[in-house]
């Protein structure tokens, strides 16, 4: 199956102008929206869907928590407006994103594989086409379970990413993220239960039950520290 693919970011959609895209499909940020957006000449179906590239990692992370992540309503749009240009005969579509990085490389994965295209040759498809990209591994996961691939997109893009770091020399910012969010997470956590043994301690009886009930906490909190290392 041929598709006539184009993936770009907001600036860069004019590139496409004279691009044979039938439909435009833009990830942007709610901030942001539809301003600015130049539609290529030939476009006749536009679907704006609005949500932050964010991924698994920094939706955990509170500085993201008031941000719109990822989900299946998202993921629908995509699947729908790849499958409204094959059900028309459309030339071709335009995937478009702020960066062109990483919701458009993310869509436009998922939207071939929704016409039936295997996972690795959508991927080989679209890094093609982007030799930066980066596809969001959240709408991969959400994607990919929504089509029953059992995480095979996930592995790929996780395969994928750590190879684009290595070989450009750069530290992953979501792992310095997962891992910041990690320590933070456990140190919070281990403190937070020390204190409710500190604070009940004294309050406590000295009958076997509550010395148990301690004691439980305490081999908890080891087994989650030991699991952690």
């Amino acid at each position: 199956m041929r598709i006539n693919l184009g993936i770009a970011s907001r600036e860069g959609v004019t590139d496409h102008h004279w691009g044979d895209y039938s439909h435009l499909l833009a990830l942007l940020d709610p901030e942001r929206g539809e301003a600015d957006i130049v539609l290529p000449a030939k476009v006749r179906v536009t679907n704006v869907v609005t949500f932050h590239d964010l991924d698994d990692i920094e939706v955990r992370a509170p500085q993201y928590l008031s941000c719109t992540k990822p989900g299946e309503e998202h993921i629908h749009e995509i699947f729908r407006t790849f499958s409204h240009m094959r059900e028309t005969e459309g030339e071709g579509i335009l995937v478009q994103c702020e960066a062109g990085i990483s919701r458009s490389t993310a869509a436009a994965i998922l939207g071939l594989c929704h016409l039936g295209i295997p996972p690795e040759e959508a991927f080989e498809t679209v890094t093609a086409i982007n030799e930066l990209s980066l596809p969001n591994r959240r709408m991969l996961r959400i994607g990919g379970k929504m089509l029953g691939d059992r995480g095979e997109l996930v592995k790929i893009a996780e395969k994928h990413r750590r190879e684009m770091f290595a070989k450009h020399n750069q530290t992953d910012p979501v792992e310095e993220l997962k891992n910041e969010l990690f320590a933070t997470g456990y140190w919070s956590l281990r403190w937070k239960c020390i204190g409710w043994v500190v604070n009940n301690f004294g309050r406590a009886s000295k009958a076997g039950s509550d010395l148990k009930m301690i004691a439980r906490l305490k081999l908890k909190l080891a087994m989650k520290g030991r699991r952690r290392q």
